[in-house]
């Protein structure tokens, strides 16, 4: 076969014939899908405007705030010193500063007291009534002098817990002194010498085991009231806060 034999035999192109002679199958031609439209963003019509009141009330919270601290810190930054009972003080001792302590407390405590620069209206002082451990000392109970009526004087008793009624003594209880016979000796045929008495102090002598107790009674009596205690011979009797001058009255006037 020529050259010119193979050219004939060769399908031309476009001609829709395949190389045998047969016809080629018609392309389909694609059909383009529809694009669907892209939707454009919904946007709120409702735009979040600030509320006034909300605003306002943030602001007097952050004034009411800033107003707080600063009295707090005020009113607990400033402090002042003052002198308070490091231990129990009874009524009637003198005061020393061994036996103060210095506590702080707030510069605008309104309760009276001593500073720790008021040393000399301290020192050398009176308490005048019974002072606990921790309490502040101030012009209410401590003062000049023993702290008694112009006619009465202070007497000490060293007592045993047999010449003492088994109940706790306090300032301002109304007691009987009664002459006691001698140790093993005879009980008396006749009404005791019997002092009244006002209790102004009761302490304890961890060293000798006694009590001591300190009483008012009249300055011309004190003497011989305090001879007596120094014998030993003396008992304490504690009585109603009313019958307690009674009782004396009727064994004087006897």
């Amino acid at each position: 076969m020529t050259t010119a034999d193979v050219e004939k035999e060769r399908p031309r192109r476009g001609s829709g014939k395949s190389a045998d002679g047969s016809a080629k199958p018609a392309k389909v031609a694609k059909t383009p899908k529809p694009s669907t439209p892209k939707s454009a963003p919904v946007q709120s019509r409702v735009r979040n405007k600030p509320r006034l009141p909300i605003i306002l009330l943030g602001i007097a919270l952050i004034i009411v705030s800033g107003l707080t601290a600063a009295y707090i810190y005020t009113s607990t930054g400033r402090t002042k010193l003052v002198y308070s009972a490091a231990s129990d003080i009874a009524r009637g001792d003198v005061i020393e500063l061994g036996s103060l302590q210095v506590v702080e407390i707030p510069d605008t405590n309104e309760i009276p007291s001593f500073e720790r620069a008021d040393t000399d209206d301290v020192e050398g002082k009176t308490a005048q009534v019974d002072i606990p451990a921790g309490t502040l000392l101030s012009p209410a109970n401590v003062s000049e002098g023993a702290g008694i009526d112009t006619g009465m004087s202070i007497v000490g008793l060293s007592l045993t817990s047999a010449q003492l009624p088994p109940f706790p003594l306090v300032s301002g209880d109304k007691v009987r002194l009664v002459d006691t016979p001698v140790s093993q000796g005879e009980p008396p045929t006749k009404a005791p010498v019997t002092e009244s008495a006002e209790i102004v102090s009761v302490r304890t002598d961890d060293v000798a085991g006694t009590t001591i107790v300190a009483v008012t009674v009249p300055s011309e009596r004190a003497a011989l009231l305090a001879a007596r205690a120094a014998t030993g011979r003396v008992a304490l009797i504690l009585d109603p806060l009313d019958a307690a001058g009674a009782a004396v009255d009727d064994e004087t006037d006897g």
